[in-house]
């Protein structure tokens, strides 16, 4: 009996916590061009004041370095890049991978959440690859700022925020363990009053 309520408080415990795995977009389905601008992509609204867009990187040499095969998200000309979750949805955001076609170009990334800064970094990226860690938590808006002419990311790894559980949902599960404990109770002591 100890084992089937071990075993059922187990179950419970890891069927409401939340195991949040990483996403990582690479950019390689959201083209079968040699280039495409984002605006609806992966869940996210990419938005530019010039462009934001996918491109095969083997067309742009220095740039081969983020993905030698594959497609990697392009922008310049100086121009701030809003990536906003589809229905103001709250993430995570973890890393991404940068490179300038610059040295030394001066990148700010700022997290948002209803319009508010959450969090922001500033950094300098120049020709070779920079993974740069965020742990942006609880947003659902990043601005990228950079003095680059040209600039292009790859590899942007967030996580979906888990929902906070409501207390409606914990009472539940209570009275959920205490008819589990008083059933077990009622089996182990033979059903003695």
């Amino acid at each position: 009996m100890k084992k089937i309520f071990l075993f059922s408080m187990v179950f419970m415990f890891l069927s409401i916590s939340s195991v949040v795995f990483a996403t990582l977009i690479d950019f390689e389905d959201a083209t079968n061009s040699h280039f495409t601008i984002l605006e609806e992509y992966a869940g996210f609204t990419w938005d530019g004041e010039v462009t934001v867009g996918v491109i095969d990187a083997k067309y742009i040499p220095i740039m081969k370095q983020l993905d030698s095969d594959g497609y990697i998200a392009i922008s310049g000309i100086k121009s701030p890049v809003q990536i906003e979750r589809d229905a103001n949805e709250l993430f995570d955001l973890m890393s991404i991978d940068f490179i300038s076609i610059n040295d030394n170009s001066n990148f700010e990334v700022i997290g948002l959440k209803n319009n508010s800064i959450i969090d922001s970094i500033q950094f300098t990226v120049g020709k070779i690859v920079e993974n740069i860690d965020f742990n942006f938590i609880g947003i659902d808006t990043i601005q990228i700022y950079s003095d680059s002419c040209a600039w292009a990311m790859d590899n942007f790894e967030y996580n979906p925020s888990a929902p906070v559980p409501e207390p409606a949902t914990i009472c539940l599960f209570g009275i959920g363990l205490i008819g589990l404990a008083s059933t077990v109770r009622k089996k182990y002591t033979g059903g003695q009053n």
